[in-house]
């Protein structure tokens, strides 16, 4: 069976992208072919054509109308309108994953559609007030935990909790500061956050397994139950508690949203629910009935059943179909695609701008290093100045040092020099008195050249 599934756009890992990106690979397992539309590729685009699946955008309906679809799964309204205006031959269904986001919202124009689809009875109760609900036939699809590759484990119990994992791209504030302060009162209690914008990873079974609790909502916390971690049904719209066998058929009523309840728990009943109620749990009770009403495989084998049905409605898409989409389609793609400009070009200009805020830091940063540098310099400077004084103060005394040296040295020699000329006198006086005799000009020659040396010094 050639099955066209539509998401308006395939750009993060998120609900209704995962919800197709799983559902299209089952198909494509079950041995259909299957393709999908959209008008934003983007991440999990590529990721479907790495599982083989193909992926039309806006500007390729000559290749969508080759592909010639049996059946049209259609998620979101705008892209019903695209492909209804293409000249498509195919039973179409209609199918809404949620009451909040405004794309979720019933059809205002639905003529081929023959089904309508909602992921739980609060989705179905809002498509049906709707005058869409009131023309379609409605029908309940729920999630389901991607089994692919997997098998039930034995039975267990719940163990001590030590590591939390958290799986949403809406992380609750209250909830992360309550689980900080939890694990600073637990030492050896640790949680992790996996979602957007930071951690958006493959939640798979083998991520799951080292964890002990789950604080989920949606599919994540059915492939929680499936291999029996105590799950808590928490998100930014509110807190259902633990998911338990008693509870399973209330919950699934609001898709595992926390919104039945809506509860906030404080920190100390947060503590609660993870440490003491969580351990009594009948998690294997619990995953028996996941196994047996949500898998994946379960869930294939439901909608091949519902696309048998549709022609029983008589209800398909087509020559008469066409002129009720008009230009309704285009005109969306046209508007989209200017919005998709414009944010492309606010992007560019914001990356344009971070990039110069980066540069911007950059030179600031270069220009205090310099800055830094130069007062470094100058210090070094100022020391070498002042070390060039002291040297020439220190120079100076030894100079004066040195003079008075030399004064004393020669006042020394002074005194030396006529104390050997009064040692002469006396000798003189004493031994060679008598001029003429050879003592006497001895002594006159020595004398002289006492006074020769005096007179040089």
């Amino acid at each position: 069976m050639r099955i066209l599934f539509t998401n308006h756009h395939l750009d993060v890992r998120a609900g209704s992208e995962l919800y197709c990106l799983e559902l299209c690979s089952a198909l494509k397992r079950a041995e259909h072919q299957v393709a999908i539309f959209t008008f934003q590729r983007g991440r999990i685009s590529e990721e479907f054509v790495r599982r083989g699946v193909t992926v039309f955008s806006v500007g390729e309906g000559a290749l969508i109308e080759a592909f010639d679809p049996e059946i049209l799964h259609v998620h979101h309204s705008p892209c019903l309108y695209y492909l209804g205006a293409l000249r498509l031959r195919a039973r179409a269904i209609f199918s809404s994953l949620g009451v909040l986001p405004t794309l979720e919202a019933a059809p205002i124009v639905w003529e081929g559609v023959a089904q309508g689809l909602g992921v739980s009875e609060e989705v179905v109760d809002g498509l049906r007030a709707t005058r869409f609900g009131a023309a379609v036939r409605l029908a309940v699809f729920r999630n389901w935990f991607d089994d692919d590759g997997l098998v039930p484990a034995a039975p267990g119990h719940p163990g001590e909790a030590r590591r939390i994992a958290v799986v949403t791209n809406h992380l609750d504030e209250t909830l992360a500061s309550s689980l900080d302060a939890l694990c600073v009162a637990r030492p050896g209690l640790e949680w992790t956050h996996f979602g957007l914008p930071h951690n958006s990873v493959e939640i798979t079974a083998e991520l799951l397994r080292d964890f002990d609790r789950v604080i989920t909502i949606g599919r994540t916390a059915l492939l929680a139950a499936a291999l029996q971690k105590p799950c808590l049904l928490y998100d930014v719209h509110g807190c259902d508690g633990l998911l338990t066998v008693e509870r399973l058929d209330a919950l699934a009523t609001r898709n595992f949203s926390g919104r039945l309840t809506r509860s906030r728990p404080s920190r100390e009943e947060l503590e609660r629910l993870l440490l003491d109620e969580a351990r009594r749990v009948d998690v294997a009770a619990l995953a028996e009935r996941i196994w047996r009403e949500y898998s994946l495989r379960r869930r294939v084998e439901e909608l091949e059943s519902f696309y048998a049905r549709l022609p029983e409605t008589g209800v398909m898409l087509g020559e008469q179909t066409r002129l009720a989409y008009g230009r309704e389609g285009q005109v969306y793609a046209d508007a989209f695609l200017a919005r998709l400009y414009a944010h492309g070009l606010a992007e560019t200009r914001a990356r344009e701008l971070g990039e110069a805020q980066a540069r911007q830091r950059e030179l600031e940063a270069e220009l205090a290093a310099l800055k830094s540098g130069l007062e470094a310099e100058r210090a070094h400077t100022e020391r070498l100045q002042e070390q060039v004084r002291q040297l020439s103060a220190t120079l100076t005394s030894k100079d004066a040092e040195l003079s008075h040296l030399y004064s004393t040295l020669g006042e020394i020699d002074s005194s030396l020099a006529w104390e050997v000329v009064r040692r002469f006198r006396s000798m003189k006086d004493r031994l060679i008195a008598v001029p003429g005799s050879p003592r006497r000009r001895l002594y006159d020659r020595l004398l002289q050249r006492l006074k020769e040396r005096r007179g040089r010094g």
